[in-house]
């Protein structure tokens, strides 16, 4: 955002009805105005600012007897703002963010805790761990309001541990919950989805420091891996499947709170079963997870 501060002692008397700030100084401060006209001629300065936040009627003129070589002519107009940012950069956007538009690459990490829920009653699944790094970041924040609006472009592993008494097998087209030989050790048997995900997030700030979102996130599951290893008579059996018929499409529910710059946590829950029916068990997540803001 833009503020504009003018010196010169002949701004010391202003117009009660401007909202402005005025030191016991000689500086005038205008937050966010529309427009600012500096002229001058060879023995004047002319100033002329017309709105500003909250009062897009305000206008001031002034006019200064000055020396000719002391000033320039400038002319400008506001238009909104637009920020990028890169890892572990500070946002070029100050913390009120009127009317602006703010990129971020590489802007936000997350990793959460799995809980599987609506699972098959013949599936055995343990707490899980989810992760994921927004690659892209838009958010909107509009005029004169602590709403704003994220979307962007997120990449987002998911891996589902299955028990230590059965593992998962693909049969064909059919993913079947099988026993380890009763002998085997080591045994490991995990699902893991790979997915690229548009979030779609209404944001609500308290403070500079401190905002709430919700909202949905469209996910593609299109890279899915079954992987189960164990050691049987002092050799280690592996075996790893990649067309496990995961959905490729489902779209999760979150909502989040951020409690300080780069420090937040969110929930979040999926309504599809991960495995599309007809070919495996059926199981649906529900994550808690923290949020790293870079």
């Amino acid at each position: 955002m833009k503020k504009v501060i003018l010196m010169s002692a002949c701004l010391i008397g202003l117009s009660v009805g401007a909202r402005a700030q005025v030191s016991s100084g000689d500086t005038l401060v205008v937050e966010h105005p529309d427009r600012v006209i500096i002229i001058n001629t060879d023995d004047a300065m002319s100033i002329h600012v017309q709105g500003q936040e909250g009062n897009p009627d305000y206008d001031y003129r002034r006019t200064h007897s000055v020396r000719a070589d002391d000033v320039n002519v400038t002319t400008e107009r506001r238009v909104a703002d637009v920020s990028f940012r890169l890892p572990f950069q500070q946002s070029s956007v100050p913390d009120d963010k009127k009317n602006a538009v703010e990129f971020g690459i590489l802007s936000r990490l997350w990793v959460g805790a799995l809980v599987p829920t609506n699972v098959s009653s013949n599936l055995n699944l343990n707490a899980s761990l989810e992760g994921g790094v927004e690659i892209l970041g838009v958010h909107i924040y509009p005029r004169q309001s602590k709403w704003s609006f994220a979307t962007g472009i997120q990449c987002q592993v998911r891996d589902f541990f299955v028990g230590k008494h059965d593992c998962l097998l693909m049969n064909g087209d059919e993913m079947i919950v099988a026993p380890y030989p009763i002998t085997s050790g080591q045994r490991h048997s995990t699902i893991e989805v790979l997915s690229l995900g548009i979030p779609l997030l209404a944001c609500y700030q308290f403070s500079p420091k401190i905002d709430a979102f919700a909202g949905a996130v469209l996910n593609f599951n299109g890279w899915g891996t079954l992987d189960v290893s164990y050691k049987f008579n002092g050799h280690t059996l592996s075996q790893e499947d990649h067309d496990i018929y995961q959905r490729k499409l489902t779209v999760d529910f979150m909502a989040g709170v951020r409690i300080w710059e780069n420090l937040g946590f969110y929930v979040s829950y999926s309504p599809a079963d991960v495995i599309s029916k007809g070919h495996g068990p059926l199981f649906r997540s529900f994550t808690i997870g923290t949020q790293i803001f870079l």
